[in-house]
């Protein structure tokens, strides 16, 4: 009886210890597979890459945690690679959740700064800018503690950003142009690429429109050279906003055709929200109303998806102006009041002169009192009852 205690007891060790060593060659081989996707992110195979990964997705969700439990020092490197496969398949809970861990589960401060540069752009992503400041701070300490001239660059890139979503045009100018030197002298193309749309995004909020349109151009021309078609979408997107500015609507709809078809070739769906919302204002300025319905409930579904909170208080104030369009202001005035509830930014969202006038309009149609009480009420539900009730919106009341 003892003997078959005894044997049991050792089947069983035996047994456990190939679990443990067929766990650690699956972590080795996961954080392998990132080693090698790494360098292609950013390049013209990304997104065969960015299929692969999601592949895998749950393989390396569950690397991760293990690896996060036992070792974290060794996976802030790649779950710092993969940020910007985080960011483009919409991944950013994931990411963020997976990168917050590593980062409190160790004080490992080799690859920290990069890791830190992540975490900081997921956050802004989601509309956390607390967080991304706290962490960019962070980040920027270690990478000027270590002399890390590129993670110093890319922290300021990250500041520049997070400055922008938040409304302070200024404030995201001048620390994209301090990090703009520093990706030139470590010959970071994609830094240098990305910089520059940040600060052409600023020139372009203060109305000089040239100077941002040259940003813009300089920066299409590197992502392309890089081969990096989901980051040119977004550069090409922003040029259409321009041409809606300046009232070329057709070129605004060439340009939105163009950056679409980057966007289905990498599958990068919380963009395509923005190039929804653009369509639906081009309907708008043509008073198809119907139509421009149409497409900001498809960005807003697609925001929604994702949880870009900083594009879902933009999409539910679009639709609170094709409603007043219709003269139907106490729901107009409701769904302000949702936008400003689900991203407290979305006062400062930069839409254009038919949205922008909007919540003027309708306070001036229901007068201060009946406005104020009808925004209130929009403010006391939950987000996924907001986003249910924008997307039931319809001509029929």
């Amino acid at each position: 009886m003892l003997e078959t205690i005894r044997e049991y007891g050792l089947d069983q060790l035996t047994a456990a210890a190939e679990a443990e060593e067929a766990r650690e060659q699956h972590a080795a081989w996961c954080l392998a597979l990132v080693d090698v996707a790494a360098p292609y992110l950013r390049g013209p195979e990304q997104t065969a890459w960015f299929d692969r990964l999601d592949a895998e997705l749950d393989n390396l969700r569950l690397a991760f945690d293990r690896a996060t439990a036992s070792a974290p020092e060794l996976v802030l490197r790649p779950l710092g690679d993969l940020l910007w496969f985080w960011y483009a398949r919409e991944h950013h809970g994931e990411g963020r959740r997976l990168l917050d861990r590593a980062l409190v589960a160790t004080d490992a401060v080799v690859n920290r700064p990069m890791a830190l540069h992540a975490a900081s752009v997921l956050a802004w992503m989601q509309g956390d800018l607390e967080r991304a400041e706290r962490v960019i701070d962070e980040g920027l300490e270690h990478a000027r503690s270590l002399g890390d001239q590129l993670a110093e660059a890319y922290g300021l890139l990250s500041r520049a950003c997070a400055a922008s979503m938040g409304g302070d045009t200024p404030r995201s100018a001048a620390v994209a142009r301090d990090a703009l030197p520093l990706f030139d002298e470590v010959g970071d193309h994609w830094g240098t690429a990305m910089t520059l749309n940040t600060i052409a995004n600023a020139l372009s909020d203060v109305g000089d429109l040239s100077a941002a349109e040259l940003h813009y151009r300089r920066s299409a021309e590197l992502f392309r050279d890089i081969g990096d078609e989901a980051n040119a979408s977004l550069v090409i997107g922003n040029m259409a906003n321009i041409a809606v500015d300046r009232g070329e609507f057709d070129e605004a709809a060439r340009l939105t055709e163009q950056c679409e078809a980057y966007r289905r070739r990498t599958g990068n769906r919380w963009g395509s929200a923005l190039d929804t919302m653009r369509r639906g204002y081009l309907a708008l300025v043509r008073g198809q109303l119907d139509e421009a319905l149409g497409h900001y409930q498809d960005a807003l579904r697609s925001a929604w998806e994702t949880r870009y909170l900083a594009v879902l208080g933009g999409c539910i104030r679009s639709v609170a102006c094709v409603v007043a369009g219709w003269g139907r202001h106490r729901l107009a005035a409701e769904l302000l009041g949702m936008a400003e509830s689900v991203d407290p930014q979305s006062e400062r969202y930069r839409g254009w002169p038919l949205e922008e006038r909007t919540p003027a309009d309708v306070r001036e149609a229901l007068g201060d009192a009946e406005f104020a009480a009808a925004w209130a009420s929009g403010q006391n539900e939950p987000v996924e009852e907001i986003v249910r009730r924008a997307l039931a919106v319809s001509a029929e009341g």
